[in-house]
């Protein structure tokens, strides 16, 4: 770094969300589901609403800091058919932060497994859930940017280096953000309780960090140029909600809808994961897929978005779904 080289501050290179649009599709659904479904449509809304309200809280905290970083909001990441949705990336002189925000209404329990529960009270009643780990989500989200970074070096050696030493320069934080949220942590194994946090103590981690890397020391102009390049890496992927719920139909369905049955598995098979359905395959996908119908895994490594990774996870699946369309 140049002697004389300027404070930057905080700089949100990427600001927008997508949370926004998803609260406003989920809105524009409440008339559309079956009644059995508006309830769960409610609670989900709520949570959304929770969440945006979580992110802002972060943006306030990151904002007001005064700490030289680059920073991505809502970045949506692929690799080899994989995906990563990360929720903040922030890049300072020492380390690369990657955030899962985690509004996370009502109280938390993280058990001595690190299970995540949640209590939480909602139309005169209290229901207690377990909900996917952000731990592992995180961790998959990291090993997606590591094999994002490693395809393009270009020899042995440099793979080398950034592979021994990613885990030191890409840290995983789970920053909880509704101010209410209760955390009992107490029986949690220690590398979790290491890595979820507060929002009001998201910048107190981040500089305990820093302060302990001294020998690493980059430059503005690299940070800048490392931020650059996951944003060109940013793909838009829009939430579609609608898989999710049954909407009342105006005129009576065909026989056989090969997108409902898509949709119908992504959404299965995405709740069996612990993932977002788009995670499985997108609407432009699904399309690709409906126009293509590919009746081999050959056929279906061809259309794209599938790489070799989807096609050994939901090839027999989706080839016995297409079928359908040329039976």
């Amino acid at each position: 770094m140049g002697l004389f080289e300027k404070s930057i501050g905080p700089v949100f290179l990427k600001e927008s969300t997508s949370l926004t649009d998803t609260l406003n599709e989920l809105q524009q659904l409440k008339d559309q589901v079956i009644d059995e479904q508006k309830e769960e449509l409610e609670r989900e809304i709520q949570f959304l609403q929770y969440g945006i309200k979580g992110e802002e809280n972060i943006a306030f905290e990151l904002k007001n800091s005064h700490y030289d970083m680059y920073i991505l909001h809502d970045l949506f990441l692929e690799q080899d058919g994989l995906t990563a949705q990360i929720d903040y990336m922030i890049i300072t002189k020492y380390t690369t932060y990657v955030l899962e925000a985690k509004n996370l209404y009502g109280n938390i329990t993280v058990d001595s497994k690190g299970n995540f529960i949640r209590s939480a009270y909602f139309h005169n009643h209290t229901f207690k859930e377990g909900i996917y780990s952000p731990i592992t989500q995180n961790q998959r989200h990291l090993e997606l940017i590591k094999e994002l970074r490693l395809s393009e070096k270009n020899n042995f050696i440099t793979k080398k280096l950034y592979t021994n030493n990613f885990y030191k320069n890409c840290k995983s934080l789970v920053v909880l953000t509704n101010p209410k949220t209760i955390l009992n942590d107490r029986y949690a194994p220690k590398d979790i309780k290491s890595q979820v946090i507060r929002a009001d103590a998201l910048m107190r981690y981040i500089k305990n960090i820093d302060q302990t890397r001294k020998d690493c020391k980059q430059s503005i102009k690299y940070m800048e140029s490392l931020a650059q390049y996951f944003l060109s890496c940013h793909k838009d992927n829009p939430i579609h909600y609608a898989d999710k719920y049954q909407i009342k139909q105006t005129k009576p369905a065909p026989t056989i809808n090969i997108q409902e049955e898509l949709r119908s598995y992504r959404y299965n098979q995405a709740q069996a994961e612990g993932l977002k359905p788009y995670m499985v395959f997108n609407n432009g996908e699904m399309e690709a897929l409906i126009q293509a119908a590919p009746q081999s895994k050959e056929e279906l490594l061809k259309v794209k978005g599938f790489g070799p990774v989807k096609v050994e996870k939901y090839g027999d699946a989706l080839i016995q779904i297409l079928s359908q369309k040329t039976a």
